[in-house]
């Protein structure tokens, strides 16, 4: 190899070493530069902005977060985590308890138990939602399919307090399109309380004194009305009132005696239940015989017979004895006591008629149909659906029903 080469070779050598030494020497300075920075800059917490850590109270990283989102009091990371634990639902701590929401990796530190009583109130929380869906199946009384997704729909807004506020909103705008609505009413004993009912706009060919016609592929046996016809009374802008003619309770004997000579004449005294609304509290007479104090007529048509409604029992009993001194047991009941009554808010029955519950006849209609009531037995020998089979059978042509 030749002197020149050698010196050539030689020279490089000596420019590699000079250039590895400069670059040892800039990251010496860089590292200086930095562990300055270090030892000058004051550590902050990020959640307090507080500077500096006391024993017990440390800073710590919890995360893989850097610069100023890096250092946290351990005191300060647990009262985060705990108030994460209090708006969680259930038994399931709140993943922002857990979880950093800056860079999404996992807290070094654990989130603190929760208390015994909280623990508890969950508990109690989970059996109540149990319960209420339990309920809400056993009173829809529909699909099977139908109550798992309401069920399910439940649970998730209990574990979500956004989806239940969502849910709140959707379910509130549905009710409001299938016109169902929270009123605000009296109830039997004066004071107030909160019901959802259907509510419309007046059905224009349906007035007072009409003839209400269950219809059973929507009203349930469940249902005191499964089935059932109802006289209308009172119907204007204050409500509806009405009465079941077919759902006899009992039916039993008893002593009329008449004005004229005192004569004792036995009859029957028929029991039936007018509604859902104060059963043994409310309770009204209907009756054939005339002239009795505080009776006013609810049927009265070409073939002479009259039906009244009020009155004292006493003299509705006497007056009739009078009257039909001759009625045996198989003619049918001296009078009728409907317990308890049905009512309607304002617009509830239009609601009602709306969504196809109910069928109707206006006045006049067959006269056969109320004097039938006085015909019936009551307890387990008649269960009232022969009446409403026969309007079906005889009068179905003519039943009314709401179309849009």
């Amino acid at each position: 190899m030749s002197h020149s080469s050698l010196k050539h070779r030689g020279g490089s050598e000596r420019n590699d070493v000079d250039e590895q030494g400069s670059r040892g020497t800039a990251v010496r300075a860089e590292s200086d530069i930095s562990s300055s920075s270090d030892e000058s800059t004051e550590l902050f917490c990020r959640i307090c902005f507080s500077p500096g850590e006391t024993k017990g109270n440390e800073l710590i990283a919890p995360c893989m977060c850097k610069g100023s989102q890096k250092w946290v009091h351990v005191s300060c990371l647990q009262r985060w985590q705990r108030a994460m634990q209090v708006l969680g639902a259930g038994d399931f701590a709140s993943e922002k308890a857990t979880t950093c929401s800056v860079c999404q990796g996992r807290f070094a530190l654990d989130p603190p138990d929760r208390p015994l009583l909280e623990r508890l109130w969950a508990l109690v929380k989970d059996m109540m939602l149990i319960l209420v869906t339990i309920t809400f199946a056993i009173f829809l009384n529909r699909s099977l399919i139908i109550v798992a997704v309401v069920a399910v729909m439940l649970v998730l807004a209990y574990r979500c307090p956004i989806l239940c506020a969502a849910m709140a909103i959707a379910v509130c705008a549905s009710l409001h399109s299938l016109g169902i609505r929270p009123v605000v009413t009296h109830d039997d004993d004066g004071g107030f309380r909160v019901a959802l009912i259907r509510h419309g706009a007046p059905v224009a060919n349906f007035h007072k004194g009409a003839l209400l016609i269950a219809n059973d592929n929507i009203i349930g046996p469940g249902s005191i009305f499964f089935r059932s016809v109802t006289l209308v009374l009172e119907h204007d802008h204050l409500g509806s009132l009405a009465l079941i003619l077919n759902k006899p309770v009992a039916r039993s004997m008893v002593a009329a005696a008449s004005q004229d000579d005192g004569v004792v004449l036995p009859g029957e005294l028929l029991t039936v239940r007018g509604g859902p609304v104060r059963i043994n509290e409310e309770r009204r007479i209907m009756h054939k015989a005339r002239g009795v104090v505080g009776a006013r007529v609810v049927l009265s048509q070409d073939q002479g017979n009259v039906v009244y409604l009020g009155g004292d029992l006493p003299a509705v009993l006497a007056a009739s004895a009078q009257q039909q001194p001759e009625q045996h047991d198989e003619e049918g009941a001296r009078a009728i006591i409907f317990d308890g009554c049905a009512r309607w808010a304002p617009g509830q029955l239009h609601g009602e008629l709306r969504a196809g519950y109910w069928r109707w006849l206006n006045a006049p209609w067959p006269e056969e149909i109320l004097l039938s009531t006085f015909d019936q037995h009551g307890g387990e020998v008649d269960t009232g659906e022969a009446m409403y089979h026969n309007i079906m059978e005889n009068y179905g042509a003519q039943l009314m029903e709401f179309n849009d």
